[in-house]
Protein backbone atom coordinates (compact mmCIF):
# COMPACT_ATOMS: atom_id res chain seq x y z
CA UNK A 1 0.00 0.00 0.00
CA UNK A 2 1.06 3.54 -0.67
CA UNK A 3 1.87 6.22 1.85
CA UNK A 4 1.17 9.68 0.51
CA UNK A 5 1.24 13.10 2.06
CA UNK A 6 -1.61 15.01 0.47
CA UNK A 7 -1.29 18.44 2.08
CA UNK A 8 0.49 20.42 4.74
CA UNK A 9 -0.48 23.28 7.03
CA UNK A 10 2.53 25.07 8.55
CA UNK A 11 1.73 25.29 12.24
CA UNK A 12 4.18 24.75 15.06
CA UNK A 13 3.56 23.67 18.62
CA UNK A 14 2.03 20.88 20.65
CA UNK A 15 -1.55 19.70 20.30
CA UNK A 16 -2.99 19.23 23.78
CA UNK A 17 -6.51 18.03 23.00
CA UNK A 18 -8.96 17.39 20.16
CA UNK A 19 -12.73 17.11 19.94
CA UNK A 20 -14.50 15.99 16.75
CA UNK A 21 -18.13 16.89 16.01
CA UNK A 22 -19.62 15.96 12.65
CA UNK A 23 -17.34 17.45 9.97
CA UNK A 24 -15.34 19.66 12.30
CA UNK A 25 -12.26 18.98 14.40
CA UNK A 26 -11.55 21.38 17.26
CA UNK A 27 -7.87 21.43 18.23
CA UNK A 28 -6.43 22.84 21.43
CA UNK A 29 -2.93 23.85 20.34
CA UNK A 30 -1.26 25.27 23.41
CA UNK A 31 -3.07 28.60 23.94
CA UNK A 32 -4.93 28.52 20.63
CA UNK A 33 -8.18 27.03 19.37
CA UNK A 34 -8.00 25.89 15.74
CA UNK A 35 -11.05 24.66 13.81
CA UNK A 36 -10.66 22.29 10.87
CA UNK A 37 -13.14 21.17 8.26
CA UNK A 38 -12.50 17.43 7.95
CA UNK A 39 -15.41 16.54 5.67
CA UNK A 40 -12.73 15.70 3.09
CA UNK A 41 -10.35 13.76 5.29
CA UNK A 42 -7.69 13.71 2.60
CA UNK A 43 -7.68 17.48 2.55
CA UNK A 44 -8.33 18.98 6.00
CA UNK A 45 -8.86 22.72 5.80
CA UNK A 46 -8.33 25.30 8.54
CA UNK A 47 -11.54 27.31 8.83
CA UNK A 48 -10.64 29.60 11.67
CA UNK A 49 -8.59 30.05 14.79
CA UNK A 50 -8.43 32.21 17.86
CA UNK A 51 -5.63 32.93 20.30
CA UNK A 52 -6.65 32.57 23.93
CA UNK A 53 -5.03 33.36 27.24
CA UNK A 54 -2.70 30.87 28.84
CA UNK A 55 -0.93 27.77 27.64
CA UNK A 56 -1.98 24.21 28.37
CA UNK A 57 0.30 21.60 29.86
CA UNK A 58 0.73 18.17 28.32
CA UNK A 59 -0.31 16.24 31.41
CA UNK A 60 -3.73 17.81 31.84
CA UNK A 61 -6.72 15.78 30.66
CA UNK A 62 -10.17 16.61 29.29
CA UNK A 63 -9.20 20.15 28.41
CA UNK A 64 -11.55 20.81 25.52
CA UNK A 65 -15.28 20.15 25.28
CA UNK A 66 -17.79 21.13 22.59
CA UNK A 67 -21.52 21.51 23.22
CA UNK A 68 -24.25 23.41 21.35
CA UNK A 69 -21.93 25.58 19.22
CA UNK A 70 -19.74 26.52 22.18
CA UNK A 71 -16.23 25.34 22.94
CA UNK A 72 -15.26 25.11 26.61
CA UNK A 73 -11.48 25.28 26.67
CA UNK A 74 -9.38 24.93 29.80
CA UNK A 75 -5.87 26.34 30.02
CA UNK A 76 -3.05 25.72 32.44
CA UNK A 77 -3.44 29.22 33.78
CA UNK A 78 -6.71 28.18 35.38
CA UNK A 79 -8.94 29.73 32.74
CA UNK A 80 -12.16 28.31 31.34
CA UNK A 81 -12.50 30.03 27.96
CA UNK A 82 -15.92 29.91 26.29
CA UNK A 83 -15.84 30.37 22.52
CA UNK A 84 -18.82 30.74 20.19
CA UNK A 85 -18.14 28.53 17.15
CA UNK A 86 -21.52 28.82 15.47
CA UNK A 87 -19.54 30.34 12.60
CA UNK A 88 -16.48 28.06 12.41
CA UNK A 89 -14.67 30.56 10.18
CA UNK A 90 -14.94 33.24 12.82
CA UNK A 91 -14.72 31.80 16.36
CA UNK A 92 -15.50 34.45 18.95
CA UNK A 93 -14.54 34.34 22.60
CA UNK A 94 -17.67 35.33 24.48
CA UNK A 95 -16.39 35.02 28.03
CA UNK A 96 -13.92 33.45 30.35
CA UNK A 97 -14.01 32.14 33.85
CA UNK A 98 -10.96 32.38 36.07
CA UNK A 99 -10.63 29.30 38.24
CA UNK A 100 -9.20 29.99 41.67
CA UNK A 101 -6.64 27.21 41.46
CA UNK A 102 -4.41 25.46 38.97
CA UNK A 103 -3.81 21.81 38.10
CA UNK A 104 -6.96 21.32 36.01
CA UNK A 105 -7.32 17.60 35.43
CA UNK A 106 -10.85 17.02 34.17
CA UNK A 107 -13.94 18.74 32.81
CA UNK A 108 -17.39 17.53 31.80
CA UNK A 109 -20.38 19.51 30.58
CA UNK A 110 -23.91 18.30 31.27
CA UNK A 111 -26.97 20.43 30.58
CA UNK A 112 -26.36 23.99 31.72
CA UNK A 113 -23.40 23.23 33.95
CA UNK A 114 -19.70 22.60 33.52
CA UNK A 115 -18.08 20.36 36.11
CA UNK A 116 -14.40 21.21 36.44
CA UNK A 117 -11.85 19.46 38.63
CA UNK A 118 -9.11 21.93 39.52
CA UNK A 119 -6.33 21.17 41.97
CA UNK A 120 -8.44 18.35 43.37
CA UNK A 121 -11.51 20.55 43.91
CA UNK A 122 -14.78 20.26 41.99
CA UNK A 123 -16.04 23.58 40.61
CA UNK A 124 -19.58 23.70 39.23
CA UNK A 125 -20.04 26.54 36.75
CA UNK A 126 -23.34 27.76 35.34
CA UNK A 127 -22.98 28.13 31.56
CA UNK A 128 -26.65 28.74 30.77
CA UNK A 129 -25.55 32.08 29.33
CA UNK A 130 -22.13 31.37 27.82
CA UNK A 131 -21.42 35.10 27.80
CA UNK A 132 -21.64 35.20 31.58
CA UNK A 133 -20.46 31.97 33.21
CA UNK A 134 -20.24 31.97 36.97
CA UNK A 135 -19.39 29.51 39.69
CA UNK A 136 -22.44 28.36 41.59
CA UNK A 137 -20.81 25.91 43.96
CA UNK A 138 -17.71 23.95 44.74
CA UNK A 139 -16.62 20.91 46.65
CA UNK A 140 -13.11 20.93 48.08
CA UNK A 141 -10.58 18.10 48.01
CA UNK A 142 -12.72 15.67 46.04
CA UNK A 143 -10.37 14.00 43.52
CA UNK A 144 -8.82 14.33 40.08
CA UNK A 145 -10.98 12.56 37.50
CA UNK A 146 -14.73 12.88 37.10
CA UNK A 147 -17.43 10.76 35.52
CA UNK A 148 -20.98 12.13 35.38
CA UNK A 149 -23.79 9.59 35.34
CA UNK A 150 -27.34 10.86 35.67
CA UNK A 151 -27.64 12.84 38.88
CA UNK A 152 -24.32 11.64 40.24
CA UNK A 153 -20.68 12.57 39.89
CA UNK A 154 -18.17 9.80 40.45
CA UNK A 155 -14.77 11.26 41.25
CA UNK A 156 -11.60 9.24 41.73
CA UNK A 157 -8.54 10.56 43.45
CA UNK A 158 -5.80 8.93 45.44
CA UNK A 159 -7.28 5.84 47.05
CA UNK A 160 -10.88 7.08 47.14
CA UNK A 161 -13.87 6.82 44.83
CA UNK A 162 -16.33 9.50 45.93
CA UNK A 163 -19.95 9.96 44.87
CA UNK A 164 -21.68 13.34 44.82
CA UNK A 165 -25.41 13.97 44.39
CA UNK A 166 -25.63 16.81 41.85
CA UNK A 167 -29.38 16.90 41.30
CA UNK A 168 -29.09 20.45 42.69
CA UNK A 169 -25.86 21.81 41.17
CA UNK A 170 -25.95 24.75 43.59
CA UNK A 171 -25.62 22.35 46.46
CA UNK A 172 -23.56 19.27 45.60
CA UNK A 173 -23.70 16.77 48.41
CA UNK A 174 -21.29 13.95 49.01
CA UNK A 175 -23.52 10.96 49.57
CA UNK A 176 -21.00 8.19 49.60
CA UNK A 177 -17.46 7.07 49.09
CA UNK A 178 -15.43 3.96 48.89
CA UNK A 179 -11.89 3.75 50.15
CA UNK A 180 -9.46 1.29 48.68
CA UNK A 181 -6.01 0.42 49.86
CA UNK A 182 -4.04 1.80 46.89
CA UNK A 183 -4.06 4.69 44.48
CA UNK A 184 -6.43 4.33 41.55
CA UNK A 185 -4.83 4.23 38.08
CA UNK A 186 -7.76 3.39 35.80
CA UNK A 187 -11.55 3.19 36.08
CA UNK A 188 -14.04 1.26 33.99
CA UNK A 189 -17.74 1.64 34.87
CA UNK A 190 -20.17 -0.93 33.55
CA UNK A 191 -23.79 -1.05 34.65
CA UNK A 192 -23.80 -1.22 38.45
CA UNK A 193 -20.11 -1.84 38.91
CA UNK A 194 -16.96 0.24 38.90
CA UNK A 195 -13.79 -1.63 38.03
CA UNK A 196 -10.76 0.07 39.50
CA UNK A 197 -7.18 -0.63 38.55
CA UNK A 198 -4.93 0.19 41.46
CA UNK A 199 -1.20 -0.14 41.95
CA UNK A 200 -1.39 -3.92 42.27
CA UNK A 201 -4.98 -5.12 41.95
CA UNK A 202 -8.39 -5.03 40.29
CA UNK A 203 -11.11 -3.77 42.65
CA UNK A 204 -14.82 -4.33 42.00
CA UNK A 205 -17.06 -1.65 43.51
CA UNK A 206 -20.84 -2.01 43.76
CA UNK A 207 -22.41 1.36 42.84
CA UNK A 208 -26.00 0.12 42.67
CA UNK A 209 -26.71 2.46 45.57
CA UNK A 210 -24.63 5.56 44.89
CA UNK A 211 -24.95 6.58 48.53
CA UNK A 212 -23.33 3.38 49.64
CA UNK A 213 -20.66 2.24 47.21
CA UNK A 214 -18.68 -0.60 48.64
CA UNK A 215 -15.97 -2.93 47.59
CA UNK A 216 -17.32 -6.32 46.67
CA UNK A 217 -14.10 -8.03 45.90
CA UNK A 218 -10.63 -7.72 44.52
CA UNK A 219 -8.04 -9.69 42.72
CA UNK A 220 -4.32 -9.14 43.03
CA UNK A 221 -2.55 -8.43 39.77
CA UNK A 222 1.08 -9.34 39.26
CA UNK A 223 3.41 -6.63 38.05
CA UNK A 224 2.24 -3.07 37.56
CA UNK A 225 -1.28 -3.05 36.02
CA UNK A 226 -2.09 -0.14 33.75
CA UNK A 227 -5.26 -0.64 31.70
CA UNK A 228 -8.38 -2.78 31.84
CA UNK A 229 -10.84 -3.92 29.18
CA UNK A 230 -14.10 -5.50 30.37
CA UNK A 231 -16.09 -7.84 28.13
CA UNK A 232 -18.84 -10.18 29.25
CA UNK A 233 -17.66 -11.98 32.39
CA UNK A 234 -13.97 -11.18 32.08
CA UNK A 235 -11.65 -8.30 32.74
CA UNK A 236 -8.53 -8.22 30.61
CA UNK A 237 -5.73 -6.33 32.34
CA UNK A 238 -2.58 -5.03 30.68
CA UNK A 239 0.26 -5.30 33.18
CA UNK A 240 4.02 -4.94 33.17
CA UNK A 241 4.25 -8.75 33.20
CA UNK A 242 1.76 -9.33 30.41
CA UNK A 243 -1.94 -10.04 29.99
CA UNK A 244 -3.90 -11.10 33.08
CA UNK A 245 -7.42 -12.48 32.62
CA UNK A 246 -9.82 -12.08 35.54
CA UNK A 247 -13.14 -13.84 35.92
CA UNK A 248 -15.65 -11.25 37.19
CA UNK A 249 -18.83 -13.32 36.90
CA UNK A 250 -18.99 -13.30 40.69
CA UNK A 251 -18.02 -9.71 41.57
CA UNK A 252 -17.46 -10.74 45.17
CA UNK A 253 -14.77 -13.20 44.23
CA UNK A 254 -13.02 -12.12 41.07
CA UNK A 255 -10.12 -14.40 40.38
CA UNK A 256 -7.39 -14.75 37.84
CA UNK A 257 -8.20 -17.62 35.56
CA UNK A 258 -5.11 -17.39 33.45
CA UNK A 259 -2.33 -15.18 32.20
CA UNK A 260 -0.01 -14.81 29.30
CA UNK A 261 3.44 -13.41 29.94
CA UNK A 262 4.15 -11.19 27.01
CA UNK A 263 7.83 -10.74 26.09
CA UNK A 264 7.69 -7.10 27.16
CA UNK A 265 5.47 -4.89 29.32
CA UNK A 266 1.81 -4.79 28.22
CA UNK A 267 0.66 -1.19 27.79
CA UNK A 268 -2.74 -1.60 26.16
CA UNK A 269 -5.28 -4.28 25.30
CA UNK A 270 -8.29 -4.63 23.01
CA UNK A 271 -10.49 -7.75 22.77
CA UNK A 272 -12.19 -8.57 19.47
CA UNK A 273 -13.64 -11.78 18.03
CA UNK A 274 -12.13 -14.07 20.68
CA UNK A 275 -8.69 -12.55 20.37
CA UNK A 276 -6.90 -10.24 22.76
CA UNK A 277 -4.66 -7.80 20.94
CA UNK A 278 -1.94 -6.60 23.29
CA UNK A 279 0.36 -3.62 22.76
CA UNK A 280 3.50 -5.04 24.35
CA UNK A 281 5.93 -2.12 24.17
CA UNK A 282 9.26 -3.39 22.77
CA UNK A 283 7.70 -6.73 21.75
CA UNK A 284 5.19 -5.11 19.41
CA UNK A 285 1.68 -6.48 18.83
CA UNK A 286 0.88 -9.84 20.37
CA UNK A 287 -2.27 -11.72 19.34
CA UNK A 288 -3.67 -14.10 21.93
CA UNK A 289 -6.54 -16.52 21.39
CA UNK A 290 -8.93 -16.17 24.36
CA UNK A 291 -11.74 -18.37 23.01
CA UNK A 292 -11.17 -20.27 26.23
CA UNK A 293 -10.14 -17.52 28.67
CA UNK A 294 -8.64 -20.13 30.96
CA UNK A 295 -6.18 -21.18 28.26
CA UNK A 296 -4.88 -18.15 26.40
CA UNK A 297 -2.59 -19.05 23.54
CA UNK A 298 -0.50 -16.71 21.47
CA UNK A 299 -1.27 -17.45 17.84
CA UNK A 300 0.52 -14.61 16.12
CA UNK A 301 2.58 -11.50 16.58
CA UNK A 302 4.08 -8.63 14.70
CA UNK A 303 7.29 -7.15 16.05
CA UNK A 304 6.77 -3.47 15.36
CA UNK A 305 9.92 -1.35 14.99
CA UNK A 306 9.05 0.96 17.87
CA UNK A 307 7.46 0.57 21.30
CA UNK A 308 3.79 -0.39 21.11
CA UNK A 309 1.75 1.81 23.45
CA UNK A 310 -1.88 1.40 22.45
CA UNK A 311 -3.86 -0.77 20.03
CA UNK A 312 -7.28 -0.37 18.48
CA UNK A 313 -9.00 -2.87 16.21
CA UNK A 314 -11.19 -1.82 13.30
CA UNK A 315 -13.30 -3.95 11.02
CA UNK A 316 -12.68 -3.10 7.39
CA UNK A 317 -14.22 -4.15 4.14
CA UNK A 318 -13.65 -7.91 4.30
CA UNK A 319 -10.57 -7.22 6.41
CA UNK A 320 -9.65 -6.36 9.98
CA UNK A 321 -6.87 -4.00 10.94
CA UNK A 322 -4.92 -3.25 14.10
CA UNK A 323 -3.90 0.35 14.55
CA UNK A 324 -0.82 0.43 16.76
CA UNK A 325 0.55 3.61 18.34
CA UNK A 326 4.19 2.59 18.19
CA UNK A 327 6.16 5.24 20.04
CA UNK A 328 9.12 6.52 18.03
CA UNK A 329 8.01 4.46 15.01
CA UNK A 330 4.73 6.32 14.53
CA UNK A 331 1.55 4.54 13.47
CA UNK A 332 1.66 0.97 12.18
CA UNK A 333 -1.34 -0.50 10.37
CA UNK A 334 -1.40 -4.28 10.57
CA UNK A 335 -3.78 -6.55 8.68
CA UNK A 336 -5.07 -9.04 11.26
CA UNK A 337 -7.77 -10.63 9.10
CA UNK A 338 -5.84 -13.81 9.67
CA UNK A 339 -4.69 -13.46 13.28
CA UNK A 340 -2.18 -16.24 12.76
CA UNK A 341 -0.40 -14.25 10.11
CA UNK A 342 -0.51 -10.50 10.83
CA UNK A 343 1.00 -8.41 8.07
CA UNK A 344 1.92 -4.75 8.17
CA UNK A 345 0.24 -3.04 5.25
CA UNK A 346 1.07 0.59 5.89
CA UNK A 347 2.67 2.99 8.31
CA UNK A 348 2.96 6.69 8.96
CA UNK A 349 6.13 7.95 10.57
CA UNK A 350 5.37 10.85 12.87
CA UNK A 351 8.04 13.25 14.11
CA UNK A 352 7.54 12.52 17.81
CA UNK A 353 6.60 9.71 20.18
CA UNK A 354 3.23 8.31 19.13
CA UNK A 355 1.08 7.76 22.20
CA UNK A 356 -2.50 7.15 21.16
CA UNK A 357 -4.80 6.64 18.20
CA UNK A 358 -8.53 6.85 17.55
CA UNK A 359 -10.66 6.70 14.44
CA UNK A 360 -14.06 7.27 12.85
CA UNK A 361 -15.65 5.30 10.08
CA UNK A 362 -17.77 6.27 7.07
CA UNK A 363 -20.24 3.44 6.62
CA UNK A 364 -21.03 4.44 3.05
CA UNK A 365 -17.53 4.30 1.54
CA UNK A 366 -15.85 2.01 4.11
CA UNK A 367 -13.03 4.46 4.66
CA UNK A 368 -11.29 4.81 8.00
CA UNK A 369 -10.43 8.26 9.26
CA UNK A 370 -7.67 8.15 11.82
CA UNK A 371 -6.80 10.80 14.41
CA UNK A 372 -3.28 10.29 15.66
CA UNK A 373 -1.57 12.06 18.55
CA UNK A 374 2.10 12.23 19.37
CA UNK A 375 4.14 14.63 21.45
CA UNK A 376 4.87 16.79 18.42
CA UNK A 377 1.45 17.27 16.92
CA UNK A 378 -1.89 16.08 15.63
CA UNK A 379 -2.39 14.06 12.47
CA UNK A 380 -5.46 13.38 10.36
CA UNK A 381 -4.88 10.22 8.36
CA UNK A 382 -7.23 8.54 5.92
CA UNK A 383 -6.92 4.78 5.60
CA UNK A 384 -8.23 3.22 2.41
CA UNK A 385 -7.76 -0.52 1.94
CA UNK A 386 -6.76 0.08 -1.67
CA UNK A 387 -4.64 3.20 -1.20
CA UNK A 388 -3.12 3.18 2.28
CA UNK A 389 -2.85 6.03 4.73
CA UNK A 390 -3.15 9.62 3.65
CA UNK A 391 -2.85 12.67 5.80
CA UNK A 392 -0.71 15.39 7.28
CA UNK A 393 0.15 16.98 10.59
CA UNK A 394 -1.50 20.18 11.75
CA UNK A 395 0.39 22.07 14.45
CA UNK A 396 0.52 25.63 15.76
CA UNK A 397 2.41 27.48 18.45
CA UNK A 398 2.09 31.00 19.78
CA UNK A 399 4.39 32.47 22.39
CA UNK A 400 3.56 35.26 24.81
CA UNK A 401 6.00 36.89 27.17
CA UNK A 402 4.35 37.36 30.54
CA UNK A 403 5.47 38.87 33.82
CA UNK A 404 3.93 39.56 37.18
CA UNK A 405 2.70 43.17 37.03
CA UNK A 406 0.07 43.27 39.80
CA UNK A 407 0.64 43.54 43.55
CA UNK A 408 -2.11 43.30 46.14
CA UNK A 409 -1.57 44.89 49.55
CA UNK A 410 -4.93 43.98 51.07
CA UNK A 411 -6.46 47.43 50.64
CA UNK A 412 -5.26 48.37 47.17
CA UNK A 413 -3.78 46.95 44.02
CA UNK A 414 -0.58 48.33 42.53
CA UNK A 415 0.07 47.73 38.86
CA UNK A 416 2.64 48.82 36.30
CA UNK A 417 1.63 50.14 32.85
CA UNK A 418 4.21 50.21 30.04
CA UNK A 419 2.05 50.33 26.89
CA UNK A 420 -0.51 52.81 25.58
CA UNK A 421 -2.77 49.88 24.69
CA UNK A 422 -4.00 48.97 28.14
CA UNK A 423 -7.05 48.16 30.22
CA UNK A 424 -7.83 46.97 33.73
CA UNK A 425 -11.07 45.22 34.71
CA UNK A 426 -12.33 43.85 38.02
CA UNK A 427 -15.03 41.16 38.36
CA UNK A 428 -16.85 39.81 41.38
CA UNK A 429 -17.39 36.11 42.04
CA UNK A 430 -20.53 36.03 39.86
CA UNK A 431 -18.67 37.42 36.87
CA UNK A 432 -20.21 40.89 37.14
CA UNK A 433 -17.82 43.67 36.15
CA UNK A 434 -17.32 46.14 39.02
CA UNK A 435 -14.60 48.37 37.56
CA UNK A 436 -13.03 49.14 34.20
CA UNK A 437 -10.47 51.68 33.02
CA UNK A 438 -8.54 51.91 29.76
CA UNK A 439 -6.00 54.17 28.05
CA UNK A 440 -4.19 54.63 31.35
CA UNK A 441 -1.04 56.71 31.44
CA UNK A 442 2.14 54.68 31.68
CA UNK A 443 3.84 54.18 35.01
CA UNK A 444 2.98 52.65 38.38
CA UNK A 445 -0.70 52.99 39.28
CA UNK A 446 -2.84 52.29 42.31
CA UNK A 447 -6.48 51.42 42.80
CA UNK A 448 -8.13 51.63 46.22
CA UNK A 449 -10.52 48.79 46.97
CA UNK A 450 -12.47 50.56 49.71
CA UNK A 451 -15.57 50.77 47.53
CA UNK A 452 -15.74 47.00 47.11
CA UNK A 453 -17.69 44.75 49.44
CA UNK A 454 -16.07 41.81 51.16
CA UNK A 455 -15.57 38.83 48.93
CA UNK A 456 -13.59 37.27 46.09
CA UNK A 457 -12.64 39.35 43.05
CA UNK A 458 -10.75 38.72 39.85
CA UNK A 459 -8.51 41.27 38.15
CA UNK A 460 -7.73 41.26 34.45
CA UNK A 461 -4.93 43.58 33.33
CA UNK A 462 -4.03 44.11 29.67
CA UNK A 463 -0.77 45.93 28.97
CA UNK A 464 0.08 45.73 25.29
CA UNK A 465 0.42 42.07 24.34
CA UNK A 466 0.62 40.98 27.95
CA UNK A 467 -2.54 39.94 29.79
CA UNK A 468 -2.47 38.97 33.46
CA UNK A 469 -5.19 37.65 35.72
CA UNK A 470 -5.16 37.63 39.50
CA UNK A 471 -7.53 36.51 42.24
CA UNK A 472 -7.83 38.67 45.37
CA UNK A 473 -9.78 38.49 48.63
CA UNK A 474 -11.25 41.69 50.07
CA UNK A 475 -11.74 41.05 53.78
CA UNK A 476 -12.17 44.43 55.44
Amino acid sequence: MNIKKVSGIPYFGVVMDVFVVDSFAYLGIENNLVILNVSDYMNPVVLGSISLDGEMETYYKSKLFVLNNYVYYLTAETLLNIVDVSNPSNPVKVSEYILPYGDITSVSVLGNYAYVVSNGDLKIIDVTNPSNPFEVSNYDSIGYYIYISGNYAFVAGGNLLRVLDIIDPLNPVKIGYCEVTENIKDVYISENYAYLITTSSLKVIDVTSPSNPFELGYCSIDGFPEKVYVLDNYAYVASSVGLRIINIQDPVKPFEVSYYDTPSSARGVYVFDNYAYVASSDAGLRIIDVTDPSKPVEVGYYDTPGSAQRVYIIRGYNKNYALVADGDAGLRVIDVTNPLNPVEVAYYDTEGFTKDVCFSRNYFDYKFYIYLLDNSGFYILTFLPENGILGDKVVEKRLNEREEKIKFTGKEIIYNITSCDNEIRIFDITGKETYRESKIETGEKQYNLKNLSKGVYFIKLKDGKIEIKKKIFVIY
